[in-house]
């Protein structure tokens, strides 16, 4: 298979792991990340595979998260640019323990200038049942909030700082309250945006 764009980023803290293999398009992205605490149960997937139809591709995929204990999801989700671009990602996890977890990203860019862009970002992340094991509530779980500056070297390549804004809620909360830990946190975040 050969590799026509590949994407590279580093976000501190956080950790998560991404492969994306597109059908037809032949593309393969990857999206990495550190973290200082234990992973979030809707971290991005580990692989996902995508069919593209026009404007929407259709997700599907497995993801394995390592820690704080093994476990599998199968995935199924949409990715979505809508009008004005504004970028819409949905996705469904259900783990091979029955839990089902879902998640909403929006993002959409300004131009700066004809290289700097700012690119405001959101995520929501829901579950349709209370996780003890990974501290996560039923309904509203998470909600993030961030910008992110890049400058575009070339459309290939363009290195970005941002910050993000990340809190628990309901359930969630409580249980990170009832852990010691923080319920909001403010992260900055840096890394590369490439493909090739």
């Amino acid at each position: 298979m050969s590799v026509r764009r590949m994407r590279n980023v580093i976000t501190m803290p956080g950790q998560s792991s991404t492969v994306a293999c597109r059908w037809r398009r032949e593309t393969v992205s990857a999206t990495g990340s550190t973290a200082t605490t234990s992973p979030d149960p809707s971290s991005e997937p580990n692989s996902r595979i995508a069919g593209p139809t026009g404007r929407t591709d259709v997700q599907a995929g497995v993801r394995y998260d390592f820690e704080p204990r093994r476990r599998a999801y199968l995935i199924v989700g949409l990715r979505s640019l809508r009008p004005y671009w504004f970028d819409v990602d949905a996705a469904v996890f259900l783990s091979d323990r029955g839990d089902l977890l879902a998640r909403v990203e929006g993002s959409t860019d300004f131009r700066l200038t004809q290289r700097l862009i700012l690119q405001p970002r959101a995520e929501l992340d829901f579950a349709a049942q209370d996780v003890r094991e990974r501290d996560v509530g039923l309904g509203l779980s998470t909600a993030e909030f961030g910008v992110r500056l890049r400058y575009q070297i070339r459309r290939e390549f363009a290195p970005y700082v941002g910050v993000n804004y990340a809190r628990s809620l309901g359930e969630t909360a409580d249980f990170a309250r009832a852990a010691g830990e923080y319920v909001e946190e403010t992260r900055f975040v840096f890394g590369v945006r490439a493909w090739f």
